[in-house]
């Protein structure tokens, strides 16, 4: 499994100054659009194979770490050449010693030689070798990644059943947000979907076409202007084709589950992704800002209780980003495009 295994770890190292120049960019740029590029180029590279075999130097030597590297008949023949210059060396200078001193000399390097060797063969017991090494590594990466995809699997599969069961047809949201989407010069409208339930607007896919998720008593309290505000955001993260970045995010926690730069990752292509849609809701709609800054006050009104998003889900995002962008939105801080 070394093919695989060297691979993978050589581009979870090298994705790290990639990851360090996104976030710099993030923090001190206000083009959103830009940050989301450089996350999804460092997702995107996490997942494909090296092109080109970067030599990591002496200090990020993945192959020695996993006891790949095999010592060579010449390195060996020439790390023996001064050993054997320095015994005939050590022969000739004993020769001029008196019998007493070199016996107990003998006898001092023989007792170091035997503890040096014990500890060594103590230590070396204790570290695996190379291959059990690799075996270990091995199976501790592809452990967890069954697990996270078991897991994530059972939650997109409980969701499925839950909208199965929860959902019903409604009859103006369906035709306003192909209104919409024609307005706005989209081809394709997602499937809309309402439940009876407290679950943040989502947009969400499995396999099929994206559906639009919206909850029925969340839509009995926004007015008009406010509900077109919601429905343009969550047609704005379709245009844009999240959904196609959270399939991304997913492979990417699957396999990279214990790189932190994926976790990190998320978090920031989630704030960079709402504050694009935020501009993208602004540019369409036609009600005022107060509009929809008001439909997002009732929607953290509403999300008292807020339940996780399903796996390749597109929400609203975060209460505490939806407050942040909030304070954007009224006070014209925000991206043009």
């Amino acid at each position: 499994m070394s093919w695989l295994l060297v691979p993978l770890l050589k581009n979870a190292i090298l994705v790290v100054p990639l990851a360090l120049v996104a976030l710099g960019v993030g923090r001190w740029s206000r083009r959103p659009a830009l940050v989301h590029l450089l996350w999804v180029l460092v997702l995107i590279k996490l997942l494909t194979p090296p092109l080109i075999d970067v030599p990591l130097g002496w200090r990020l030597d993945v192959e020695s770490w996993l006891g790949l590297k095999q010592e060579t008949p010449n390195s060996a023949q020439a790390a023996a050449a001064p050993q054997t210059a320095s015994s005939a060396k050590s022969g000739k200078a004993t020769q001029q010693v008196p019998r007493t001193s070199r016996r107990r000399s003998d006898a001092s390097l023989a007792a170091a030689t035997t503890v040096s060797i014990s500890d060594t063969k103590s230590w070396s017991a204790l570290l695996p070798s190379g291959p059990r090494r690799l075996q270990l590594l091995t199976a501790l990466w592809l452990g967890g990644s069954v697990l996270i995809a078991l897991h994530l699997a059972w939650r997109a599969w409980r969701f499925h059943g839950y909208l199965c069961h929860a959902s019903r047809p409604h009859e103006t949201l369906g035709p306003r947000v192909g209104e919409l989407a024609q307005e706005a010069r989209i081809g394709i409208s997602p499937q809309v979907v309402v439940i009876e339930g407290v679950m943040s607007p989502a947009l969400w896919t499995l396999g099929r076409r994206a559906c639009l998720i919206f909850p029925a008593r969340l839509a009995e309290r926004l007015a008009p202007a406010e509900l077109d505000a919601l429905l343009l955001h969550e047609l704005s993260h379709f245009a844009r084709g999240d959904h196609w970045v959270r399939v991304l995010e997913l492979a990417s926690q699957v396999l990279f589950w214990w790189h932190p730069v994926v976790w990190l990752a998320r978090r920031e292509l989630e704030a960079a992704e709402e504050q694009c849609c935020d501009a993208w809701v602004v540019e369409h709609q036609r009600a005022s800002r107060h509009s929809y800054a008001q439909a997002l006050l009732t929607t953290i009104d509403f999300l008292h209780d807020p339940a996780h998003l399903p796996p390749l889900a597109c929400g609203l995002g975060e209460v505490p980003l939806l407050r942040a962008r909030l304070i954007q939105i009224m006070q014209g801080n925000i991206a043009s495009r």
